[in-house]
């Protein structure tokens, strides 16, 4: 079992789906659990990509990390080995979930904030403009209307 020539390395760039959720196990360690989304491209899909989601822990020092730099949105890079978490979901059923240890966890970018759009000054000419103009001089000349 402990050849040391074998080994699961893991490596993942994307896009976390929510904020970490982070918790502590006692006063010093820090577990942090965060979801990280990915395409593959597909050629042969409506689109071209088909989007993966992985689910992350960390613990101790890259959960500390994650607790303060990464929150949904961020894309960040992902180092750690692959495991299964096995867990009941019937009286006699057993499934297996994938998920990755992250032994590392990078900060690649934050979203760019979305640029609010103001209105611009109407470009466009109105077709009563010459019309209020008029309205206007009649009403400085004295007419009663």
């Amino acid at each position: 079992m402990g050849d040391s020539d074998t080994y699961c390395r893991v490596e993942l760039q994307g896009n976390v789906g929510h904020d970490p959720l982070i918790r502590y196990l006692d006063e010093r360690t820090c577990m942090a659990s965060f979801s990280v989304a990915t395409d593959s491209l597909l050629p042969d899909t409506p689109g071209g990509a088909v989007t993966d989601w992985h689910d992350v822990v960390c613990y101790r020092e890259p959960a500390h990390y994650v607790e303060t730099h990464v929150r949904k949105g961020y894309k960040v890079r992902v180092v750690g080995r692959l495991t299964y978490k096995r867990y009941r979901s019937g009286e006699d059923k057993y499934n297996r979930k994938a998920m990755i240890i992250a032994e590392q966890v990078a900060l690649i970018s934050k979203p760019q904030p979305k640029k609010s759009v103001t209105p611009q000054e109407e470009s466009i000419t109105s077709p009563y403009a010459d019309y209020r103009e008029t309205l206007s001089k009649d009403a400085e000349s004295g007419l009663p209307f």
